[in-house]
Formats: structure tokens, sequence, C-alpha cells
């Protein structure tokens, strides 16, 4: 259950492991509390499952202002390709920004 309140912080309840217990308390004191060690549990487990998104963004977003480019996947690429426009269009899942 978690305290879904106003506020930067939130509270979190759950039952974990003993192993997991223990790795949190292993290094409880490096990080200051036990919180501390998950939250940077938690953001490096989102690097580990996502590596490279923020620089797929960033490069799509520096082509996109900086080089006056639209890039495409490739879905949307062969679509145009094979002469299917509509394909194109209906199977296109991007969002202008």
């Amino acid at each position: 259950m978690s305290n879904l309140g106003e506020g930067r912080k939130k509270a979190v309840h759950a039952t974990i492991s003993d192993e997991s217990f223990e790795i949190i308390q292993k290094y409880e004191e490096e990080y200051g509390s036990k919180s501390a060690v998950v939250d940077t549990a938690l953001r490096v487990f989102k690097k580990f499952k996502k590596p490279y998104l923020d620089e797929v963004i960033g490069a799509w977003c520096r082509a996109r202002n900086e080089l006056n480019m639209v890039l495409v996947g490739k879905t949307t690429l062969l679509s145009y390709l094979s002469g299917n426009y509509r394909e194109a269009f209906t199977k296109n899942i991007a969002l202008e920004a």
C-alpha cells in the first residue's frame, strides 16, 4: 500500500525477501537510509532496462531541431518505399513534440 498524498516523497510498504533486506541493510549506511538505497537501486534498474533511451531521444530531438530532419521508423520507411502510403499512416505511432 502506498501513500499517494501531496509531496515529493511517497511511503511504500512492501514485503521483501531476506536476501533483499540484507542488501538494503548492507548499503544503508553508505546511502544514508533504506529509502535512499531503494531509490538509487530503482534508478539503476531503470537504466539497465532501457540503457540508451535518453541518448536515442536526444539524438532524435537534435536531428529534428538542429538539422531540420524528420526521422521515421523501419515500418514507415518500408511502407513509403513500397508505395503503400495508407499503411504508413495507419501503422505510424510517432507523436509530434
